[in-house]
């Protein structure tokens, strides 16, 4: 993960430090091929010139010299990442019973991620019950049941459930007995206004105390925009991006908060049940080499 965004911005800098003679004409050269390629790895094209700004003015300061202005750059970047990405927030649960709703787009890995988040939680020794409440795809029910199931997790499903409404109403009661529920909605296209106008009545039915975007970490600008979309919708309160164990570019993961404003709580990183981990950000640009 991060190997393209890493290297693009190493080169950034050795160039910078390398130069015998750093004028305006070389920095903005420089700053044009990095633009070129920050876009390339999916960052969003205003933090593309929030950072080539940032980096224009740390290398024209006449007062830094070689690899002290390297040095210079390098925490100005890492600074500036850090404040981007926002305080470190991890999920913590409350004594109260947890409402945790998902929500994203089709094949999102939403479901996948539900059983890996109910499987962290229970071997934390929380009580977990898994809902489902996707009535759009057809094996929706059927896969949560599987996976619930391998992980030795209580569930809820109506295999052939129309109404998410009703299959919530009817294990409500039930679930009282779970201090954890995590609740799996269907996928929908953030343009689709008539399925967002749907979940914003099931979040009003079912009050989560959080609601999570699942997005693919690969997806780049699509990702952002759709995280953008959910969250002017109905309001997230973090972001899981999938698959970021073959992200190369990296970009998405730096945008979408960027973006929204909102924490990245969770990377998912493969298919195994224990393949996701707790978003670290400081593990996260210390893999961008700063």
């Amino acid at each position: 993960m991060l190997e393209k965004l890493s290297e693009i911005l190493r080169k950034a800098t050795d160039r910078i430090a390398n130069a015998i003679f750093l004028d305006k004409n070389i920095v903005d050269s420089i700053i044009r091929d990095l633009q070129r390629a920050l876009i390339e790895a999916d960052v969003n094209i205003l933090l593309v010139k929030e950072i080539s700004d940032r980096i224009r003015k740390s290398a024209l300061d006449e007062r830094i010299k070689g690899l002290e202005k390297k040095e210079h750059i390098i925490k100005l970047l890492h600074d500036e990442l850090s404040g981007i990405l926002g305080e470190y927030r991890q999920l913590k649960l409350q004594k109260k019973q947890n409402r945790i709703m998902f929500l994203g787009l089709y094949g999102a890995g939403k479901t996948t991620t539900v059983a890996k988040l109910g499987n962290y939680f229970s071997k934390r020794g929380n009580k977990v019950a898994l809902v489902g409440l996707d009535t759009h795809r057809l094996a929706a029910a059927e896969q949560l049941k599987q996976l619930a199931e391998k992980h030795k997790l209580s569930y809820f499903i109506e295999a052939d459930g129309k109404n998410p409404l009703k299959i919530w109403k009817k294990y409500e009661k039930k679930l009282k007995d779970f201090n954890v529920v995590l609740i799996d909605t269907a996928g929908r296209m953030h343009t689709a206004k008539n399925l967002l106008k749907e979940i914003e009545k099931i979040v009003r039915v079912c009050k989560p105390d959080v609601k999570i975007f699942v997005g693919e970490s690969i997806t780049g600008n699509d990702a952002i925009e759709q995280a953008k979309s959910f969250n002017w919708s109905i309001g997230i309160d973090g972001i899981i991006l999938t698959k970021a164990d073959i992200d190369e570019k990296g970009g998405t993961a730096l945008s979408v908060g960027y973006v929204t404003k909102k924490p990245i709580l969770y990377l998912g990183t493969g298919q195994e049940h224990d393949a996701i981990e707790v978003f670290d950000k400081k593990k996260f640009i210390k893999r961008l080499g700063l």
